[in-house]
């Protein structure tokens, strides 16, 4: 160690460090942003896969419709009561997937919300990267 003292900053250097001190500031910014947006797209796709799961239960019901509705027929019964509640559950069905298909706009919507902030982000980030000084 020697004796000399620190010299002293000159104003540039001071203004490097400061910008230096505002660009790690910003990144810690985006960090948490993008941890947050991560976080919201896990619970976006934790949403699209419990409404997969009720479709595929929307499909198995649709699929044990068509199965019963094959055994009434095979059996030769009165067709009229028999299409009275295939349409019923025809209909429940149709309903159930119209709810879900609603469900996947707001879920799609989301997901293109979620992915535009990233794409800003990302591009403050880059712009941010080409105007640091050298």
């Amino acid at each position: 160690m020697s004796d000399e003292p620190t010299p002293e900053l000159t104003s540039f250097e001071k203004m490097v460090l400061q910008r230096f001190d505002q660009i790690d500031a910003q990144l810690v910014t985006v960090e948490t942003q993008q941890a947050e947006t991560n976080e919201r797209l896990g619970k976006l796709e934790a949403k699209a896969l419990e409404t997969n799961e009720r479709l595929g239960r929307l499909e198995a019901k649709a699929l044990d419709t068509n199965e019963r509705l094959g055994k009434l027929e095979a059996k030769a019964l009165d067709t009229r009561p028999i299409w009275e509640r295939v349409l019923a559950e025809i209909l429940d069905v149709k309903e159930h997937l119209e709810l879900v298909e609603d469900q996947l706009g707001v879920l799609n919507k989301d997901t293109l919300k979620v992915r535009a902030r990233q794409d800003r982000l990302e591009k403050r980030l880059d712009e941010m990267e080409e105007t640091k000084p050298l």
